[in-house]
């Protein structure tokens, strides 16, 4: 998938999010980095937030039972020391 395919675009244009190519490329990054170990973007997300000692829990909104369900199992993948340093390598913020 392409950025734009897993970022929801008709949110972006709504919101006039500025997203720069930069910024499009790192989300595919982390796409595939995600997929790469069977999980979706959404699993990453709260792996992600987890890892972090200063996250107690992690609040998502949902408009769907089928984001609801998606949320609650997001919550399953424990991240690894070294996939948590991946993790933040690609979404380190870089120069356009």
């Amino acid at each position: 998938k392409t950025a734009y395919e897993i970022v929801d675009c008709d949110w972006i244009q709504t919101c006039a999010l500025p997203i720069s190519e930069v910024e499009l490329d790192r989300v595919e990054a982390l796409a595939s980095f995600a997929d790469a170990h069977g999980h979706t973007l959404l699993e990453l997300a709260f792996a992600w937030l987890l890892s972090s000692s200063a996250v107690a829990s992690v609040i998502a909104g949902a408009r769907t039972v089928g984001q609801v369900m998606a949320n609650a199992g997001a919550a399953t993948w424990r991240l690894s020391p070294a996939q948590v340093a991946e993790v933040n390598r690609i979404a380190a913020p870089r120069e356009a």
